[in-house]
């Protein structure tokens, strides 16, 4: 004979519960694998501005200005425009894809000017992805 403590409706309940936990616990580590292996967070999640680190190095002597993609994201380079005094100086355009370790040289570029680069997406808005202030500017 069976404990008058042994309760079997309250051990199935307790087992019922504990399985839907296990359901939802296995559902939520799916979604975050789902998210971090196919990087569902850029396409659905609408991330406007890429994740792009560029660097410049400026030539003084020369008056060149090299912006070179050091790491991030791929960007179209027709979507690419680098302005000063609200100008475009100078697009990325020539590339399709512009990734890390493509560099774009900027010729005629003063010490004490500003170069902003943006990134435009589809409805033509943009994106100031890196500035650049000159050494005595």
């Amino acid at each position: 004979m069976l404990p008058v403590a042994f309760d079997a409706d309250a051990r199935a309940s307790a087992q019922a519960i504990g399985a839907l936990l296990a359901v939802a616990v296995a559902l939520v580590g799916a979604v975050v694998v789902g998210v971090v292996v196919f990087d569902f967070d850029d396409r659905f999640l609408d991330e406007k501005t890429p994740t792009v680190e560029l660097g410049f190095e400026y030539d003084e002597d020369a008056e060149a200005l090299p912006v070179k993609h050091r790491s991030g994201n791929t960007l179209q380079g027709d979507r690419i425009a680098l302005v000063s005094d609200n100008v475009t100086i100078e697009t990325w355009a020539k590339e399709r894809n512009v990734t890390a370790g493509d560099e774009l040289t900027i010729f005629a570029v003063e010490p004490d000017q500003t170069v902003i680069v943006y990134w435009h997406d589809e409805g033509g808005d943009r994106y100031e992805l890196r500035r650049w202030s000159g050494p005595k500017s």
